[in-house]
């Protein structure tokens, strides 16, 4: 064997284990948003629709909710009702 093959395996070696721990820059499933409130309104309008439902229900939509729980339910009753749509990705 000559000596280039014996210095490349050990090499070629740990750069395939270092690539397999590597991240990927993607954020885990649960820090991914899943979901999206649709509209025709302007940035500006949706964010004062969305603060003043947030502010009305106690909820930081920008935190981690539940969407089990009964304050999501509230703070999405009143996005639909300022006329927006929840959708999926």
């Amino acid at each position: 064997m000559s000596r280039t093959m014996i210095t490349a395996a050990p090499l070629a070696a740990l750069l395939f284990l270092a690539a397999g721990c590597a991240s990927t820059g993607q954020p885990q499933t649960a820090e991914r948003a899943t979901h999206y409130w649709e509209s025709t309104v302007s940035t500006k309008q949706y964010n004062a629709d969305h603060a003043a439902c947030e502010q009305s229900t106690e909820v930081d939509a920008n935190g981690e909710l539940d969407a089990q729980s009964a304050s999501f339910d509230a703070y999405r009753n009143c996005m639909i009702e300022q006329g927006y749509t929840l959708r999926t990705y």
